[in-house]
This record gives C-alpha cells, structure tokens and sequence, in this order.
C-alpha cells in the first residue's frame, strides 16, 4: 500500500518529468555549420527556436561601402556565436516605413525559425522573407516579421534578412567605381547562405514548388 506522502512524491515526479522534457527540448537550441555552432533562444510564445543576427556577410563599411557583397568568411568563437538578439536595421533612408533607431551601416545578418523538434534530416520547406519599405526603409527585425509562429506550426523553417537601402543599397555611379545594385548582391548572398547551411536547421535546401504552395496554403 502507498501512504498519500507517497503517492503526493510520485504525483509530482511525474509532474517535473513532464515539464522538463518540455522545457529541455525548448532549450537545446544550438545548431551546427562549418562555421561553428550558432546558440539560439526559444521562442516564447511557440515551440520554436530563433537564430538571430547571424552574419552572412561582411560589414559593409570602409573600402566595402558601395561595393558588392563580400561573403563571411570567419569562423564563430569558440562558445559559439550567440544568436539571442535582433539586428540592427540598415540605415535607413526617407520618410516613411522606417524602422526605429539604432540603425547601423553593419547590418547584413539574417535570422531563423526552426520547429523544436526538428533534426538535420527533417528537410522541412523554407520560406524565405524579404522585407518591403520601397528600398529605402524596412528591416527584419520589424515584430510583423517575427517566424516564431510560422515556424511552430511544425512543418517548415522560416528565415528573414537585412540588405543594404537607399542610396547604400542601390546608387550607381560608374565614373567612381559603383555599379550599384549592392542590395539586390546582399539578398543573394543570403539566399546562398541559406541554400549552404539550411539543412542543419531541419529545413530542405532543394526548393520544391509542391511544398512551398502546400504550407503557405495551411497558413
């Protein structure tokens, strides 16, 4: 026979086990690529995880300013690269659609949302997003754009970018070297970053029409 002290000790064993394995899977958010491990948060609201401000390219600045995309080519600390907060949005440039301050010129970071219970072999669709603001305002750190939602719905892996706007993003002068185009070059560069290092998120780096109008159907 079991005493009510008993069987209160067993009530909330069972009761922790289930909220640490809950909570244990929302914490293992660490994923890894050649460039080292990336250490994600939880989503909050969702069971998701983010990676956010990872660099995918150079900081645009100095002798890069106006120049063409030049890819990352560092690897992470040792820690690994601690991808907990937004970035900062590029600078930004007229009058409206503009995201709020700190911009920084060192801004070509992307994010990702990945389902918690995913693995590298999940190959999940991908969906990529690209903010609006007329090519001179907008960032991906904007709350509207957000993937936690997306991505907890379990059945696809959501990344966002920053690229380069306004006359940093897209002036041309050929009498001084600039082609122009510099941010159409940073969105690119992040869908090769992404095509590259997807898989180890879950999602599929093989993009499959099928899928990608099957889960923006179910949204």
């Amino acid at each position: 026979m079991y005493s009510i002290r008993d069987i209160s000790h067993l009530i909330n064993g069972v009761l922790l086990a289930a909220i640490c394995a809950a909570t244990c899977t929302q914490a293992s958010s660490t994923v890894n690529i050649t460039a080292g491990h990336i250490n994600g948060i939880p989503c909050s609201s969702t069971p998701a995880h983010a990676y956010l401000s990872i660099p995918f390219a150079l900081p645009p600045v100095g002798s890069l300013r106006f120049a063409p995309t030049v890819a990352f080519n560092a690897s992470y600390p040792s820690t690994g690269l601690d991808a907990v907060t937004k970035p900062k949005s590029c600078i930004q440039f007229g009058h409206e659609f503009l995201e709020p301050a700190p911009w920084s010129e060192d801004c070509l970071y992307l994010n990702v949302w990945n389902p918690a219970n995913v693995t590298s072999a999940s190959k999940l669709p991908v969906k990529f997003w690209i903010h609006g603001g007329a090519g001179n305002a907008g960032g991906s750190a904007n709350p509207l754009y957000d993937g936690c939602d997306l991505a907890g719905m379990g059945d696809q892996v959501v990344a966002s970018t920053n690229y380069r706007l306004g006359a940093l993003g897209f002036m041309a002068a050929e009498e001084v070297g600039i082609d122009g185009n510099m941010g159409l070059q940073d969105i690119l560069l992040a869908l090769s970053w992404v095509r590259d290092n997807i898989e180890a998120f879950g999602g599929d780096k093989v993009w499959n029409i099928s899928l990608l109008r099957k889960t923006w159907h179910s949204v």
